[in-house]
């Protein structure tokens, strides 16, 4: 009985060994990319795509920090940019819907990999759903022709 806790504690630990040795570095990488200002870049490279999805720039940040390391890095991110008065809820509606489909996508794929996951088959069905589901509902939203996501200037009034 003992034997067989102790193989299972081994193993859980090994796999623990193993997360770990993902997701320090990506968090320390993610840190230098926000300090070095190759986040902001990053987050510019997006904002087409973004447009698409009926979101503006302000949610840029956001988006990249929860698709690299996941809900709460991104959620901080976003809760400081809601705070600034720099999305409306819609914006922020559709961001968490992104974010709840496609969150930690860099993460869970590179500790998936380890365990021997294709790493196409993740990303394929995580991004695919999660931009289809956020462009139809963000159409949805601002139906209306003409109407659009409030730029961040005019929500700060």
């Amino acid at each position: 009985m003992l034997s067989i806790l102790w193989l299972g504690l081994k193993a859980s630990f090994q796999s623990l060994f193993k997360i770990l040795l993902i997701v320090i570095p990506l968090l320390v990488a993610l840190e230098i990319l926000k300090d070095s200002g190759w986040l902001q870049r990053i987050s510019r490279k997006v904002e087409p795509v973004l447009e698409r999805m009926y979101m503006t720039q302000a949610v840029a940040p956001a988006l990249v920090a929860g698709v690299f390391i996941g809900l709460i890095y991104g959620a901080g991110v976003l809760y400081q940019t809601r705070r600034e008065g720099m999305v409306d809820s819609r914006e922020m509606t559709l961001l968490c819907l992104f974010l709840g489909i496609n969150h930690a996508v860099v993460e869970d794929v590179a500790i998936l990999a380890a365990l021997g996951a294709r790493v196409w088959v993740l990303v394929v069905t995580r991004l695919i759903p999660a931009i289809v589901l956020t462009y139809l509902l963000g159409r949805w939203y601002y139906r209306d022709k003409g109407l659009r996501p409030a730029a961040p200037s005019e929500l700060g009034k």
